[in-house]
């Protein structure tokens, strides 16, 4: 992850209205600290023997100033202890009147008369709702009660923005690449992807479509995983070929526009890619079928640069179950992972890949996580507990993953968030706020899956709209910019 610092923001004009309620609460301590002092010290006189307490104060004049001189000072020297002045002494003790206060100074201790003790209290109860008020940020990002109105909405936007230039945000999964080559058979010379592809055919006409260069910064993502995918169909046919043609892809899509794009597979590189202003550009292979169950292909695929691999798709692999077989239907092939699928784990934390457990079914997430030796990520899936869907994350694996150092990236497909076609970009946030609340603030992120579903929520139809989605994690659900 990645912490944000050295950011601060403050509505204009918020400075001296701060400041002067700060001033106020400052005095309203300093005063009540002042009083303390002259009873604690008249205390530590009345807490002597009762001869000698009565004896030393009685040796006490009132002078002009309605102050003491004598050989014992009760008092620290603040303008305040001026507002004490000697009444008299008795068998019960020495009284005392401090400001508009009558105390009574006994060897058992300090008493104020009982109109006195409510006059006290009311004043405490006023300065702690002061401070009550005065603090706090609300949660919905509004700004504190008797200071400045809450920002705009262009104002939140644009802090917002200062943190996504500060801290890169970090998309999961994107299958552009997977379009270019259904729409334009990989030829990337036919289309100019720094225009608006909403104005461009097939684009313009295609529910799938949601990904271009300009809409990309427009969101301020920061680092991007581009995915080479090959159908289930693929399988123990052209698997290996599609994989290879879809990193080709990748690439050269990075270097034909390097003012947008800057490949990386480690996190220095995308630390210096954001910096410098270029969304850094990962590779990840969608899935594991698409190395049979040659290790061989795996290592070549980790030195064309992919930095990560789903373990499967909607298909079981020959060492490992998908999702589907969670399902009522579902019959389990390997119950897991299988011993070769275990070597496969191994040899990806040698290689220093990240696991990618989405489509993985219950039991073999379960198995490589306590397989691994390193994290695992669920790079686009959501929570099981909001949609039962198998897709997503049950509670219990969800804990696992956050035991493992791990993350679990919330995909936008709407069929994953409400389990039915239609959701909005408040059903994302639950998502993530349930994640945050069972696996840690640490272990949640975004894989939104765009360009690979045709039913994203309102408010999050493509990929500009991520700026939003932090908006509303900053304003609705945490507050400070180190937790965004």
């Amino acid at each position: 992850g990645y912490t944000n610092t050295g950011i601060s923001a403050s509505s204009d004009g918020g400075d001296d209205d701060i400041e002067s309620n700060s001033q106020f609460l400052t005095n309203g301590y300093r005063y009540v600290a002042d009083e303390a002092a002259i009873v604690r010290n008249a205390a530590l006189v009345a807490g002597r023997r009762r001869s000698n307490a009565v004896q030393s104060c009685s040796s006490l004049s009132p002078t002009a100033s309605g102050g003491f001189r004598g050989s014992r000072s009760l008092f620290n020297g603040s303008p305040s202890s001026q507002r004490a002045k000697f009444i008299g002494e008795d068998e019960r003790g020495i009284s005392l009147e401090i400001g508009k206060f009558v105390a009574l100074i006994t060897v058992s201790g300090i008493h104020f008369r009982r109109q006195h003790w409510c006059i006290l209290s009311l004043i405490l109860l006023i300065i702690i709702i002061c401070v009550a008020i005065g603090l706090p940020i609300s949660d919905n990002g509004s700004a504190p009660i008797g200071f400045n109105p809450p920002p705009t909405e262009k104002e939140r936007l644009k802090l917002v923005s200062t943190i996504l230039s500060e801290t890169p945000l970090i998309d999961g999964h994107n299958d552009l690449p997977w379009n270019i080559r259904k729409f334009i058979h990989n030829k990337l010379n036919l289309v100019n992807f720094t225009d608006n592809l909403r104005t461009i055919a097939p684009w313009k006409n295609s529910d799938w479509s949601h990904t271009d260069l300009k809409r990309l910064k427009a969101g301020n993502i920061g680092a991007q995983f581009w995915v080479a995918y090959a159908p289930c169909g693929s399988q123990h046919k052209d698997s290996v070929q599609i994989t290879l043609e879809q990193i080709d892809l990748i690439k050269r899509f990075i270097s034909q526009y390097p003012t947008y794009l800057q490949f990386v597979n480690d996190s220095q590189a995308l630390i210096d890619a954001h910096s410098e202003g270029r969304i850094a550009s990962l590779i990840s292979v969608e899935s594991g079928h698409a190395i049979g169950t040659s290790l061989g292909v795996l290592r070549m695929f980790q030195r064309l640069g992919a930095i990560s691999m789903t373990l499967t798709h909607n298909c079981n692999t020959p060492w490992a179950d998908c999702s589907k077989v969670d399902k009522a239907d579902g019959k389990p092939e390997h119950d897991g992972l299988t011993s070769f699928g275990k070597i496969v784990i191994s040899e990806m934390n040698r290689l220093g890949m990240i696991i990618d457990l989405s489509h993985s079914s219950r039991q073999t997430a379960m198995d490589t996580i306590a397989a691994s030796e390193a994290p695992v990520i669920f790079s686009h899936s959501s929570a099981y507990f909001l949609c039962n869907s198998t897709r997503n994350v049950p509670d219990d694996i969800l804990k696992a993953v956050a035991r493992k150092n791990g993350l679990v990236m919330v995909n936008f497909f709407s069929y994953f968030l409400t389990c039915s076609n239609i959701s909005s970009i408040e059903d994302v946030v639950a998502h993530i706020n349930h994640i945050r609340k069972v696996a840690g603030i640490d272990h949640v992120g975004i894989g939104a899956s765009y360009d690979g579903i045709n039913s994203p929520p309102t408010g999050l139809e493509d990929v500009s709209k991520y700026i939003h989605i932090c908006f509303r994690v900053y304003y609705h659900l945490v507050t400070g910019h180190q937790r965004i």
